[in-house]
């Protein structure tokens, strides 16, 4: 990967004089004379493209990270038209040099290698209206410059100025991430400080602090933080996997040749995303992590394509390690699923890890958050999928963007903890930074007798909000009155009432796959409604269900009540723990042409294969797959 330092900036100064303009468009003829060599006339805002996912940079492309290879496949996943998308190796041989693309750009996953792609292909600086949290923090730590805000605005400036200054990036940034963005990255600014223990820290005074507020405060050393604040934190735990790990562990060593890393014993390694895939690559990455993982003294969840992994990273935290008042980096975007116990999980990218690797800590810019009260008692066929869907379809003005994303409410005390869970996992889909949920009776109670933590010790490590803590935005919702949600293909934001989809003859209802599976969808609470409405039935003749455990302990769990029986008798095919179909790793994975019903987390293009993808809760995943269709249980 590209060195530190950039030879088309100088140390206060982007020039930009002849620089050719990728304008990222809706209109994809537009796109295809761009990558033939022809310049078109600046994009209006609204005809940008919004939403351009991590996922455009193709899942199997992560198999490697050599800086050729990404450049090749920059962008490789946009559709350009039915059955065609941008040729490998076009961003590159175009010779652009600046980007520009819509709102929300870089949201989903925290591949660092989409990123990488766009740095290799010859892009030097992004300009979005807006960019999403870990995608923005890649940016930064690869010392990739880019500024958000008025795309027409900004690039009028630019065609004028033929130049940016570094103040004009850096305006709206903390200090601390200012000085990474000077040093053209994330390395170069810690060689720079060189003892982090010198680092400075918030000097905020003490005042009502969210319960978040008050873990960041505990992990920097201070007595308190406030949103803006930046500094940096102890990690209890960090996380990673096959397609990250020696990625992170590659940087590292470039960067900082023969140095240790801190606290080996305190970094769980996991083979779970790409195990069942067979691809000589994949295979690849699982060994060198595993390698590295015995070597640096690393814990190390193993697996193979045959018997599958103990279980999903973000289910094995909430099963072993995750505990209240715990920070914890993660190289996923999902990351914030061990939200429900009452820790503060971070998702990263591979460089941003490389650098927690080292020094057991990381940067962190206090966020603002949103509190989300759910009321009321939820009906028996809705599940926190519904709920979260719901979230999205009504936070669709940025309000959750970026922000700790905290959940209370007496609603929370009819939901176990396997599916508030949910409510965590899929703070990425919102928009949010991260997520976590007050301490109530069902997380307490899982956590004593399931984690087996005395109660004296637990209500210790409990963490509480204050009660005239501040929050950006309050949403409050009564789940007594919320019925089953589906996400549309394409998009989880794009998320509506299912009974209003049903009514819809515009809208192709038809599948020919269904998933019930990942750290989303495939937990006990997931198997026992799928197999309430499986019992005594059969999947339809046209439908492949395949059903994945999050963990070995949720399917031991399922055969013990006889739930692997049911799905089985009725023609479900039951996979090893994995992640499997929901990266594009294995079997249930959608083929061009075809079209999938799913209890993951994630239906971009491209996510799960080729195909589109709704996105659904367990028991209408199984009613679809009897079915046939789109169905509800009460339509069997």
């Amino acid at each position: 990967m590209t060195e530190s330092g950039n030879r088309y900036v100088s140390d206060e100064i982007l020039d930009l004089a002849g620089a050719r303009i990728f304008y990222l468009t809706r209109d994809p003829n537009l796109i295809e004379q761009q990558l033939d060599g022809i310049d078109i006339e600046p994009v209006v805002n609204n005809d940008l493209l919004d939403r351009v996912s991590t996922d455009t940079y193709p899942t199997r492309a992560c198999f490697r990270f050599e800086p050729s290879y990404m450049a090749e496949h920059a962008f490789t996943g946009i559709s350009l038209g039915p059955d065609k998308t941008i040729p490998p190796s076009s961003i590159k041989n175009a010779k652009f040099d600046i980007l520009a693309a819509g709102k929300s750009f870089g949201m989903g996953s925290s591949r660092e290698h989409f990123v990488w792609s766009l740095k290799e292909a010859g892009i030097k600086l992004i300009i979005a209206s807006s960019i999403e949290e870990i995608c923005r923090r890649n940016l930064e730590n690869i010392g990739l410059p880019y500024i958000t805000g008025d795309v027409e605005e900004i690039i009028s400036q630019i065609l004028i100025k033929q130049k940016i200054g570094f103040d004009d990036l850096t305006q709206n940034m903390d200090s601390i991430t200012q000085q990474v963005v000077r040093q053209h990255g994330l390395f170069t600014y810690l060689s720079a400080v060189g003892n982090l223990e010198a680092l400075p820290k918030p000097n905020t005074a003490n005042h009502p602090m969210t319960g978040p507020e008050k873990i960041i405060a505990a992990h920097m050393g201070v007595d308190a933080v406030k949103p803006g604040d930046v500094g940096f934190v102890d990690l209890d735990y960090r996380v990673s996997y096959e397609i990250f790990l020696p990625m992170s562990i590659s940087i590292l060593r470039r960067q900082m040749p023969n140095s240790k890393i801190l606290d080996p014993g305190t970094v769980l390694a996991f083979y779970d995303h790409s195990v069942l895939d067979l691809n000589f690559n994949a295979q690849s990455l699982g060994k060198q992590m595993r390698e590295t993982a015995q070597q640096e003294g690393f814990v190390l969840y193993d697996g193979d394509y045959k018997k599958g992994t103990r279980g999903i990273c973000h289910t094995v935290l909430n099963e072993e390690y995750a505990l209240p008042g715990q920070i914890l980096g993660i190289t996923d975007s999902h990351a914030p699923t061990a939200g429900v116990t009452g820790a503060l999980p971070i998702g990263m990218g591979s460089t941003e890890m490389a650098g927690a690797l080292r020094f057991k800590k990381s940067k962190i810019t206090i966020p603002e958050s949103i509190l989300i009260t759910l009321e009321g008692h939820p009906n028996p066929s809705v599940m926190s999928k519904d709920v979260v869907l719901y979230i999205m379809s009504q936070l669709k003005n940025g309000e959750a963007a970026n922000r700790i994303c905290e959940y209370t409410g007496p609603a929370l005390d009819y939901i176990d903890f396997e599916e508030q869970s949910v409510l965590t996992n899929m703070v990425p889909e919102i928009g949010g930074f991260t997520g976590w949920i007050r301490p109530n009776q069902r997380v307490t109670e899982y956590l004593e007798l399931e984690r087996k933590i005395p109660h004296d010790e637990l209500v210790k490590m409990l963490v509480y909000s204050d009660q005239n803590a501040e929050y950006k935005y309050y949403v409050s919702i009564d789940t007594s009155k919320l019925e089953p949600y589906v996400a549309l293909p394409g998009n989880p934001r794009d998320s509506w009432p299912l009974s209003q989809v049903l009514q819809d003859n515009s809208i192709d209802k038809n599948v020919n796959k269904v998933v019930i599976g990942a750290c989303t969808g495939g937990k006990l609470s997931d198997w026992r409604a799928a197999a309430e409405i499986l019992i005594n039935q059969k999947v339809n003749p046209k439908i492949q269900l395949f059903v994945y455990p999050a963990s070995t302990r949720v399917k031991n769990k399922a055969d013990r009540e006889g739930l692997t029986e049911i799905i089985y008798k009725a023609g479900g095919i039951i996979l090893p723990s994995a992640c499997g179909a929901c990266v594009n790793f294995g079997p249930g994975s959608v083929s061009k042409g075809e079209r999938a019903a799913s209890t993951t987390n994630r239906n971009f293009p491209g996510r799960m294969g080729q195909g589109d993808v709704f996105l659904v809760n367990a028991r209408i995943a199984a009613a679809t797959a009897i079915y046939g269709s789109l169905a509800t249980p009460e339509m069997l």
